[in-house]
């Protein structure tokens, strides 16, 4: 009720967009309240904080970075570019970009756990399924050479030579 409150106080002083957004997605939110309480109680602890961090690097460390380059000789102290100097070819690292990597993959591992654990699946069988909508060739390989040290899956490769079925 507070955050309509504030809501309601930001169409009138603030940007009209954050303020519709804001309170569309509130209005989401409580229309999910009873999918979202089950969801939270079968999570454990270990989950909600894992979530709650990947949170925290997303929504709070990565907007403080600056997004601009640094020399490597610039952080040791060694160079200093002038006001207005156009970046030199050392001048590679950027802090936001680096770390909006560190968001993607804590957030890709954060989704396959989540997947993996929701649907009770093994991560090679997830990866698998995976790997088929991304490229079926990739796919094809994996399957040949799992079932190359599966007895069961190679019976198939007998027939085809000829020889006997084991």
């Amino acid at each position: 009720m507070l955050l309509m409150y504030a809501v309601g106080a930001l169409v009138v002083v603030g940007p009209l967009p954050v303020a519709i957004v804001t309170g569309g997605a509130v209005a989401v939110l409580l229309q999910f309240k009873p999918e979202l309480h089950r969801i939270a109680q079968k999570l454990g602890d270990e989950d909600l904080r894992a979530i709650m961090q990947f949170v925290l690097i997303t929504c709070i460390i990565l907007p403080v970075l600056p997004n601009r380059n640094y020399s490597p000789l610039g952080l040791l102290g060694l160079h200093t570019a002038a006001a207005g100097h156009p970046p030199g070819p050392l001048e590679v690292l950027n802090p936001f970009e680096t770390w909006l990597m560190v968001v993607l993959i804590v957030g890709l591992s954060l989704g396959g756990y989540i997947v993996t654990s929701s649907l009770a699946a093994t991560p090679e069988s997830c990866w698998r399924r995976a790997g088929g909508a991304i490229s079926s060739t990739a796919t094809t390989v994996s399957y040949a050479r799992s079932a190359r040290g599966d007895p069961c899956r190679s019976h198939s490769r007998h027939r085809h030579h000829g020889s006997p079925r084991p």
